[in-house]
């Protein structure tokens, strides 16, 4: 669960980079990867509270937007075989992808300014 939330965390960094600097483009392979080491439980406490978060954050998009991305990011499923079996187009599924990335970055940034 540590990587994992590691890999969501790497991934919520890049994205808001990305977002705040139209210009600059950091490559994922340029950041270094998780050691096989054991976390400290202050680092143990932080990847706790930022799943919690994640997880929160989910919990808040609407049903369908929560289920496209799920099967999309989590599951790894493609986005045929999602518009397949939730009977619904494409673009559909990219839309409502893009609504629930839009939405997870609004409640995620807001969540840390408080």
């Amino acid at each position: 669960i540590e990587d994992y939330c590691f890999i969501l965390v790497k991934n919520a960094s890049l994205n808001y980079l990305e977002k705040e600097s139209k210009h600059t483009y950091i490559h994922p392979d340029s950041l270094p990867e998780p050691q096989e080491q054991s976390y400290s439980p202050e680092e143990s406490l932080i990847s706790e509270e930022l799943f919690a978060l994640y997880v929160k954050a989910l919990d808040r998009l609407p049903e369908r937007c929560r289920e496209v991305f799920i099967r999309i990011r989590e599951e790894k499923q493609s986005y045929t075989q999602v518009a397949e079996e939730l009977g619904i187009s494409m673009n559909t599924v990219d839309a409502q992808l893009q609504k629930a990335i839009t939405r997870l970055k609004e409640i995620i940034s807001r969540a840390e300014i408080d």
